[in-house]
């Protein structure tokens, strides 16, 4: 007889609390039963509890087609569950076909194996981790064919094995391997074997400290108390310690000129540790905050000392000769926004054209910038991969001559110290460089166009990703640089004239009007299904309408293409028809933000509630586990949006709104990447002149100390409703309207 504690531990283990498992519970008992009647005598004398359990089940021995599992395994796959589910994925595991007979009985005979194992495993407590290795590794072993070599390495077993030679086999087995992946393969299965033949007690791990050498110890400065609520900090410092003493195996220590700061707050000490983690990841926040607003009043550069700059590098006649050069590359740092060390990864060029006037030519190429040439009629153009700057003023410099290394960097400092003390001014090498980006920021020019020009990447700057430019404007904004600091010390300079050409740059996700249009129009719901009784047509009209307003809603926040898209209702305010949107992975931080919604998108979010308080009455009495799943959608208490599965042989159950799951019911419908809302409507925000700050608050691309509902900023939801306004004429102009289900 099993006591009440065991049979509730191995009901946990086996039947996990998630809806998949309640429409395979048959599937799960009937082959639970196939392998213990598959089992041989001489084992079971070591799983007496396992088979206890089992017969408990009174499930038939006969073993579940082939077609139940691989309908339990694609469901698990489906809602993104193999990690949480995999005692089920490893139990729904079938061979290859392809496998002869031999194969598939030594299979079946080692899943028994690890099936039993680890049920006994998770009786005996702390074996998390050998459990979900040897899980995942059977299931491996089935369906990927680079994991099949690992699997003939096993020891040859049949009925009259033994498991305590089986379990020396294995060792011996893996201590002769010399490849570490498959070694590690055979590790999981003989560990979780070897265990629970064995009753072995599972680990409880404690990290333990290595004492610090006196050459490895801080020394601590004096404690001065700053900041409110009294936070003390003192400044750690080390020397570099000396290799002698130190462990052989320890990673070479490397110091960098930074300062280490120890905060202490007696007012936590009561705290957990995660809240002290969290109070501590605050704190670092706002002490990083207070250092941004240095910059605007301190370390940018101001109209005299680009004047004094320009007057000097300009006038070559002042300077020694070994000093033109060095002048030039200056005057490119701050014509370009470029950093010394990226000269040399440059290309530059004289156009005879123009006069021998110095080029700067510009790759800018992101993971939009190609698409598939299907879908190239839908866009407006394709982009290009480079552009072309010219810079004025560069009269000695030679292409060749551009060797940055710690000689040149110090004699370019030598020149800046030398004008610094001549007038009086405050140049770097830093802030020579930063002033393109600080005088975008200043004259409302968008800074994912200085980060073009200053070489950063997508993943420095997202906006640079999700911008569809105009090289025409972009040229122009630069020249209307160029000039103003040229008015600072009075220059005059003929720039060349740019000419209004279709050239883009950036993103290619630039959607035409009529295929917006066309693709609104394809995703509404079969009217004929809506007037249908039957209880598919029922569940399919849902699926079509939840796909129209999954399209209308993320195109209307600019929503990210992740699981669980807009959450749930708790994060809607309908009175103000604001959205709280958090859609990365990281649910805090600065992807977090809150949009307004546009009146359309308001309506379509009120009529879809309409909706599934109708859904909760009419599933009712015919799928009480779909009227649940609604009512619980009401009660805030699950996601917004979900589809309706119905297979044939299985009751109808709810599915989360995945990037997999949309891709398999939507197909080729949506012919762009599911992302494509943040890349056609930033474009569409641009070209609105509506402010980038406004645009990166929406977008969820602030940086820290910008946030455009953050406690330093002057905006408000008010602000915010422009954008909402021009989403709303644009849902007009492509006559997306929002439309009823079920009222």
């Amino acid at each position: 007889m099993l006591t009440d504690n065991v049979n509730d531990k191995l009901n946990e283990f086996v039947f996990p609390n998630h809806h998949i498992i309640d429409g395979f519970r048959g599937v799960i008992t009937s082959e639970l039963s196939a392998l213990l009647d598959r089992t041989p005598d001489s084992w079971l004398n070591h799983f007496s509890t396992i088979e206890a359990y089992i017969n408990t089940l009174n499930a038939s021995p006969q073993t579940s087609n082939n077609n139940q599992q691989n309908e339990l395994t694609r469901a698990i796959k489906q809602a993104s569950m193999l990690g949480v589910l995999d005692f089920t994925a490893a139990l729904a595991t079938t061979p290859f076909p392809d496998w002869d007979a031999h194969e598939q009985e030594q299979y079946q005979l080692y899943k028994c194996l690890i099936i039993f194992s680890t049920m006994q495993l998770s009786l005996i407590g702390n074996h998390s981790n050998a459990i979900e290795k040897a899980l995942r590794q059977i299931r491996l072993f089935a369906a990927n064919k680079k994991h099949r070599q690992a699997f003939k390495l096993l020891p040859e077993i049949d009925e009259s094995t033994c498991l305590k030679t089986l379990n020396a086999d294995l060792d011996q087995t893996r201590k002769n391997l010399l490849d570490k992946n498959t070694k590690w393969y055979v590790d999981y299965i003989a560990v979780a074997i070897s265990n629970a033949i064995e009753f072995k007690s599972g680990i409880i791990r404690t990290q333990k400290a290595r004492p610090l050498t006196d050459a490895q110890s801080p020394a601590p400065a004096n404690v001065t108390t700053i900041y409110e609520g009294g936070v003390a900090y003192e400044e750690l410092t080390s020397d570099k310690p000396s290799k002698h003493g130190l462990d052989e195996t320890d990673e070479s220590l490397t110091l960098k000129n930074t300062k280490t700061l120890r905060t202490t707050n007696k007012s936590q000490h009561n705290l957990s540790r995660s809240q002290k983690a969290i109070h501590g990841q605050r704190f670092a926040e706002q002490i990083y905050m207070r250092n941004l607003s240095l910059p605007c009043s301190v370390e940018h550069l101001s109209r005299w000392d680009i004047r004094n700059f320009l007057l000097t590098a300009s006038n070559k006649a002042q300077l020694p000769e070994e000093q033109h050069v060095l002048a030039d590359i200056l005057l490119i740092m701050l014509f370009s926004g470029l950093r010394i060390e990226q000269l040399p990864n440059i290309r530059l060029w004289f156009s005879a054209k123009r006069q021998w006037l110095l080029i700067y030519e510009v790759p800018h190429l992101v993971p939009s910038g190609t698409q598939d040439p299907i879908i190239e009629p839908l866009i407006s153009s394709p982009t290009h991969t480079v552009f072309r700057v010219p810079m004025p003023l560069i009269t000695s410099l030679a292409i060749e001559q551009i060797v940055i290394n710690d000689e040149v960097i110090n004699q370019a400092r030598t020149l800046l110290k030398v004008i610094n003390n001549k007038y009086t001014t405050r140049l770097t090498l830093g802030r020579i460089s930063n002033y393109l980006g600080h005088w975008y920021s200043c004259n409302g020019f968008d800074p994912a166009e200085s980060a073009i020009l200053r070489a950063l990447t997508a993943q420095q700057y997202a906006p640079i990703a999700y911008t569809h430019f105009n090289e025409s404007n972009f040229l122009l904004n630069h020249q209307h640089y160029l000039k103003d600091i040229f008015s600072f010390a009075e220059l005059n300079y003929d720039l060349p004239v740019i000419q209004q050409l279709p050239n883009t740059l950036g993103s290619a996700i630039k959607i035409q009007d009529h295929a917006l249009k066309q693709l609104f129009k394809l995703l509404q719901p079969d009217p004929a299904l809506k007037k249908s009784t039957s209880l598919t047509s029922m569940y399919e009209f849902h699926n079509q309408y939840t796909c129209y307003v999954w399209l209308l809603l993320i195109f209307s926040t600019g929503h990210r293409n992740v699981n669980a898209p807009l959450g749930s209702l708790t994060d809607y305010n309908a009175h103000n028809a604001t959205w709280w949107i958090s859609d990365k992975e990281r649910r805090n931080g600065l992807s977090a933000r809150t949009v307004v919604l546009p009146k359309t998108a308001a309506l379509q979010v009120q009529l879809y509630l309409q909706h599934i308080q109708t859904l909760v009455k009419k599933t009712r009495l015919l799928a009480d586990n779909i009227s649940l799943h609604c009512q619980q959608v009401l009660n805030k208490e699950s996601n917004l949006l979900f589809f309706i599965d119905s297979p044939s042989t299985q009751a109808a159950h709810a599915v989360g709104l995945t990037p997999s799951v949309l891709k398999q019911v939507l197909k080729h419908t949506v012919p762009f990447q599911y992302n494509w809302p943040r890349h056609h409507l930033r474009t569409y925000f641009k070209n609105k002149n509506i402010h980038y700050e406004l645009i990166n608050s929406w977008m969820g691309h602030e940086e820290f100390g910008e946030e455009g509902l953050g406690c330093f900023s002057s905006l408000s939801l008010h602000d915010f409703t422009q954008i909402s306004d021009q989403i709303e004429q644009l849902l007009n102009e492509l006559d997306v309207q929002a439309i009823a289900g079920w009222s």
